[in-house]
């Protein structure tokens, strides 16, 4: 009979302790449930049902298993960052059709083995899907992405994921309709061929590529082709050269750009006869870029010593320049001051 007392009371204090782990907030009509750091090895079942934000961000949840958020169905919200998962079941998103923002960056997924095709299913509300920074070094293969797992997730308006040394993007990404931004961060890319982008929105009016800086990346001039609308691009410390990512802008003549950030293009230690560190800039360089009206533009670190009139400070609509970043290049303002006047 004593040992029964306990059991119960056991089973009563469990609910208890794990939910005084995770903080319970209350912001609004917003509840919020904060487990960050905590040591956590699974999924807590025990917290309110009603909650609408789950951060379970530094932890050691290595598996998501079937119908670990079963219990949490107003889930908006759910950050699952620095976790080290590797395995996540078929049916671990179960019940989960409210949920707006999904993070998973920064955890051991192999994109080719973790991502199930039935995987999102449930996720039919999902606008915003963070699963970078996971990727560890592939091979100069082509990479298939797991397009049939993404097409599902037909409201996603923001991806962010890794990117390959020689990336394939199939059908299934054109599905995403409603996609408008498109970022890559953790960045092992090689090769930017014609079409490599074909399968994407042509929604999309952000592109992040981030800091590839492993390879000298080799890009094709029409690569942003299937992008007519985009208005933000940023390169920035992606090895390509400033020469190709100028060339890269030919779709834009004369549109309208917020921000084109292409600093720390000109990497030294990928300096190569067609594509030296030292540059100077060329009325043939500037062909697109000078067409173009944007409010933010960088070319920061990028070995500039010299340009020629009529090349870098030369802009058809100067007026439009809000913002403009030369740090770390050696050329001279005063003859930039020249050309202006």
């Amino acid at each position: 009979m004593p040992f029964d007392k306990c059991v119960i009371t056991c089973f009563v204090l469990i609910p208890f302790v794990i939910s005084l782990e995770c903080d319970i907030t209350t912001k609004g009509k917003v509840k919020i449930a904060e487990g960050k750091n905590i040591g956590l090895t699974e999924v807590p079942q025990f917290l309110p049902t009603d909650i609408n934000i789950l951060n379970l961000s530094g932890n050691n949840t290595e598996n998501l298993y079937n119908n670990a958020f079963g219990p949490y169905r107003s889930l908006k919200e759910l950050i699952l960052k620095k976790n080290n998962i590797h395995h996540i079941e078929e049916n671990s998103f179960f019940g989960l059709n409210r949920l707006n923002v999904l993070n998973m960056s920064e955890n051991n997924l192999n994109l080719l083995h973790s991502y199930f095709s039935e995987i999102f299913l449930p996720l039919i509300n999902l606008t915003n899907l963070d699963i970078g920074r996971n990727i560890q070094p592939p091979d100069t293969n082509v990479y298939h992405y797991p397009d049939n797992a993404f097409a599902v997730l037909e409201e996603l308006s923001t991806l962010q994921l890794d990117m390959a040394p020689n990336p394939s993007f199939g059908k299934g990404f054109q599905r995403l309709k409603k996609l408008q931004s498109l970022t890559f961060e953790r960045c092992y890319l090689k090769y930017l061929y014609k079409g490599v982008f074909e399968n994407f929105s042509s929604e999309i009016h952000e592109l992040n590529l981030i800091g590839c800086h492993l390879h000298f990346v080799h890009a094709d001039s029409d690569i942003l082709l299937p992008f007519p609308k985009m208005i933000k691009l940023n390169l920035e410390g992606t090895c390509m050269r400033l020469q190709q990512a100028l060339n890269i802008l030919s779709p834009y003549r004369g549109k309208k750009f917020t921000i084109i950030n292409f600093s720390g293009l000109s990497c030294p230690v990928f300096s190569i006869d067609k594509y030296p560190y030292v540059l100077t800039i060329t009325k043939d360089m500037m062909q697109y870029l000078k067409t173009i009206c944007v409010e933010l533009l960088d070319l920061s670190d990028n070995g500039i010593v010299d340009f020629e009139e009529n090349s870098l400070l030369s802009f058809d609509a100067p007026g439009c320049l809000k913002h403009i970043f030369f740090k770390g290049n050696r050329f001279a303002f005063l003859k930039g001051d020249k050309w202006m006047n």
